[in-house]
């Protein structure tokens, strides 16, 4: 088995959290990438500008799009305001 090349670039994270790099990674369909030892994300599909992900997660391990995660976060600091904790 052979050793296979990818290639990586890293970029200051466009998401504004500071202090982090973004690493982006090439992949065709059926390959994977490995975060940590328990999560393992596969290009499903790829069509024109949109591709298609298979996350393999533990169940305590939350797995949202950003856009659902960020409502869950607003949602979570609207209940904080509400009940009058700061």
């Amino acid at each position: 088995m052979g050793l296979r090349v990818v290639f990586v670039n890293c970029f200051t994270n466009p998401t504004g959290m500071k202090g982090m790099t973004m690493l982006v990674l090439s992949r065709q369909k059926d390959e994977s990438i490995m975060i940590g030892d328990e999560v393992e994300i596969t290009i499903v599909d790829v069509r024109g500008d949109k591709v298609r992900l298979g996350i393999n997660a533990p169940r305590n391990i939350a797995v949202h799009r950003k856009e659902i995660f960020l409502a869950i976060q607003k949602e979570k600091e609207g209940q904080k305001v509400g009940n009058g904790a700061h």
